[in-house]
């Protein structure tokens, strides 16, 4: 695929500017271009939250939650970031605006003279509230931490169970034959 080795350059330069300690595989470089080939997601809210996480001088503070390590037998070691999509703003709304909460916006709003207008701006408020509080949600960035590093290894859609995710972090590992977490077995 010639065509796509402009973007890949293109990626990689995207990376190197906002990962300042830690490193990426070559598989998550693939994923991202594909995410572009396909139209499937702006990349950027990943390159973002990768640079957060790695301290880049250039980062845009991070409006996800925050990092967490996964629990369970197959991710058990390894970590998840979320970053986040335009998709995922009704998933967000729907979180922020409980039913107590969406009826008292409804009440404070109604018999304005702009109650529609007044809703409007109350309900987009609660999605800037949520990501100003760092709470916003999305898809996964995968990765391990050695140390002060972090590898940035796939991503995840929610979609794929954890032994599918193990076996794309588990392809890294030639690439960074230093790192425990993903040279075991399950």
């Amino acid at each position: 695929m010639s065509d796509d080795k402009p973007f890949v350059a293109s990626a990689k330069r995207y990376l190197d500017m906002s990962v300042v300690t830690g490193r990426y595989s070559a598989g998550l470089i693939r994923e991202i271009n594909a995410h572009v080939e396909n139209e499937t997601a702006n990349i950027f809210p990943i390159i973002e939250e990768i640079g957060a996480l790695d301290g880049s001088k250039n980062a845009r503070p991070s409006r996800t939650k925050p990092a967490g390590q996964f629990k369970g037998r197959w991710l058990k070691g390894l970590w998840h970031k979320h970053y986040t999509q335009a998709r995922f703003m009704l998933t967000n709304l729907k979180r922020h605006w409980t039913p107590d909460r969406l009826r008292c916006l409804i009440m404070n709003s109604f018999g304005s003279r702009e109650f529609s207008e007044d809703l409007s701006k109350g309900i987009v408020q609660g999605y800037w509230e949520r990501g100003s509080e760092g709470r916003l949600t999305g898809e996964w960035l995968v990765l391990a931490k050695q140390g002060d590093v972090n590898y940035y290894l796939t991503l995840d859609t929610h979609t794929e169970d954890d032994e599918a995710i193990w076996r794309r972090c588990k392809a890294c590992a030639a690439e960074f034959p230093h790192l425990r977490i993903i040279q075991e077995d399950r």
